[in-house]
C-alpha cells in the first residue's frame, strides 16, 4: 500500500465460514451517479461504482467518516427517489463501502438495465 492510501473500516465480529457465505452475494460493476444525504440534510454527489444486494462500492470527493450513517437515494424511472438507510462501513482513500441498513433490495435499482 503506498503512504498516500488511507485505509478505516467498522470492525466485524467473527463469523465462521459458513456464515460468510451464507450472507455474500456477487457484485455488479457499474458506474452510476448517486446522491448521498447526511442526517442534517445537506446532500452532496457521488458514483456508484459496485453494487450487491447489502451495500454500494461509491467515490466521492467528499469526507465520509467509517461508522457514518447517511441515506443513499436510489432514483426511480418515475423521476423520485428510493432513500435506503446507509452505514459507512470502509474507507481507501475516496472509495467508501456501504452497507444498507434497510430496504436491501432497493439499491439493486442502482443496476443499470439495457432498453
Amino acid at each position: 500500500m503506498s503512504p498516500s492510501c488511507t485505509v478505516d473500516c467498522v470492525p466485524l465480529p467473527d463469523m465462521d465460514r459458513q456464515q460468510q457465505d451464507r450472507r455474500h452475494s456477487p457484485r455488479v460493476y457499474c458506474h452510476v451517479p448517486v446522491t448521498l444525504r447526511y442526517s442534517d440534510g445537506r446532500e452532496i454527489e457521488a458514483t456508484c461504482l459496485d453494487v450487491n444486494r447489502t451495500g454500494v462500492g461509491i467515490e466521492t470527493h467528499n469526507r465520509l467518516t467509517v461508522g457514518q450513517r447517511l441515506q443513499l437515494l436510489v432514483p426511480q424511472k418515475d423521476g423520485e427517489a428510493t432513500v435506503v438507510p446507509m452505514l459507512v462501513m470502509f474507507r481507501m482513500n475516496t472509495h467508501y463501502g456501504l452497507s444498507a441498513l434497510d430496504a436491501h433490495d432497493r439499491v439493486l435499482d442502482l443496476i443499470p438495465t439495457q432498453a
